[in-house]
């Protein structure tokens, strides 16, 4: 194990400054101010907010997330909170979008033991795009 003693620390430690660039009225590198219409928010609107969505929940436990527009960003899963009772997407930036619609008691129950979501992009009343994602679970009070 590598070990310091205390005349090898250094004669200085660099600390954060109190205030940032952006509240000194500093301007930042363009490289890191966020580029085009995408929100700097980790955290979108709610999806039902945005486009014409409807989640059918099977007996048999299979989801099927339809909706009319596009997504903004790839999405890399699905994921419940059963806690919370909200479905939730995510995006490969990390960023997370709420489905924006109550899901009724029962019809959690069929989305437990799922593994997968089939998400499907309707135009003109057939399938115009479609994916299939990982669907992931998060249950505390199982």
């Amino acid at each position: 194990m590598y070990t310091m003693e205390a005349t090898q620390l250094p004669d200085r430690i660099v600390t954060m400054p109190q205030k940032s660039a952006l509240q000194k009225g500093k301007k930042l590198p363009p490289a890191i101010l966020p580029q085009g219409d995408f929100l700097p928010d980790p955290v979108l609107r709610p999806l039902a907010s945005q486009m014409e969505v409807d989640l059918v929940v099977k007996e048999d436990g299979r989801i099927f997330l339809l909706h009319d527009k596009p997504f903004r960003d790839i999405l890399n899963w699905v994921e419940f909170d059963r806690d919370r009772g909200v479905l939730s997407l995510v995006t490969q930036k990390g960023r997370t979008q709420d489905l924006g619609m109550d899901i009724p008691e029962d019809t959690q129950d069929f989305m437990l033991e799922t593994q997968n979501i089939s998400l499907w992009r309707m135009q003109d009343g057939q399938i115009a795009d479609m994916y299939i994602l990982p669907f992931l679970v998060r249950n505390l009070n199982a």
